[in-house]
């Protein structure tokens, strides 16, 4: 593999990569080699877990941070009642929306949330 070639050539960590479900597969091979992997884009929550990814760093924030930023946003605005429209095959949007309803629901708001597939070009 890639990661293990690129331990026996010295390097000393792996920049990238940028979807969360390859950089927890790419954290997980590294991991017995204790190789620091770090990704400017991968922000799926279970990265997170120190336990499971102890040398997984990243640029950005997390896609909790994004809901309980959300959630302050709205509740500053006074937005009680609002939808939110995720993406069903992202675990970006997915995390940021399950993290964004139990904030909302502790600080008394009332979210609706909408699901979307993807769909294929529309043909008429």
């Amino acid at each position: 593999m890639v990661c293990t070639d690129a331990y026996r050539h010295g390097v000393s960590g792996i920049l990238g990569p940028a979807l969360s479900s390859v950089a927890k597969n790419v954290a997980l091979v590294t991991r017995p080699l204790q190789l620091p992997v770090c990704s400017a884009f991968a922000a799926a929550v279970a990265l997170s877990d120190k336990s499971q990814f102890p040398y997984f760093y990243r640029f950005m924030v997390t896609a909790a941070t994004v809901g309980r930023t959300t959630s302050l946003f709205l509740e500053k605005y006074g937005w009680n009642r609002f939808t939110i429209v995720i993406d069903s095959e992202s675990t970006y949007s997915s995390d940021v929306a399950s993290v964004l309803v139990s904030s909302a629901a502790i600080a008394g708001q009332n979210p609706y949330c909408n699901q979307l597939g993807r769909a294929g070009p529309h043909h008429h």
